[in-house]
């Protein structure tokens, strides 16, 4: 798969314990798959229940990579996650700025048996589970 630049994200992300991500988000289609970068998270553990796949080195951090499957009314999802390594040998913090370079993981997905289908969607996200709060994030172009 060809590498794809994702975003340039920073801005003001507040640090709560609390369950949340910053994340690159999107999904692919037929079959669909969504995926996650995360780059920051709080106290909800995105691998609780998730199978790992391997591991990942872009754009100066580490990262896991994780496959989840749950049943839903149509079927089987799939979800893709690269999270980063707090306390690993590179980038040892969660961060809230900087260049995401999805190609990077995408391949990385691949070359661990993590198939993709035709991409379809990608956003730079905040998701907050349980919680309450507010996010300011800017998407440059890339450098």
């Amino acid at each position: 798969m060809e590498p794809i630049l994702g975003a340039n994200p920073a801005g003001d992300y507040k640090k709560a314990d609390i369950p949340r991500y910053l994340s690159v988000y999107g999904w692919t289609q037929d079959p669909f798959i969504d995926y996650y970068v995360i780059e920051n998270f709080g106290t909800y553990d995105p691998r609780s229940g998730a199978k790992r796949m391997g591991s990942v080195s872009c754009d100066g951090g580490q990262y896991e990579l994780y496959e989840y499957q749950r049943v839903t009314w149509d079927g089987v999802q799939r979800q893709y996650f690269s999270i980063v390594v707090v306390n690993g040998t590179q980038r040892t913090e969660k961060r809230t700025g900087g260049t995401v370079t999805t190609g990077c993981h995408f391949t990385a997905w691949e070359q661990n048996g993590m198939e993709l289908s035709p991409l379809d969607f990608m956003i730079v996200a905040v998701e907050g589970y349980w919680s309450s709060g507010q996010a300011t994030i800017r998407v440059d172009s890339p450098p």
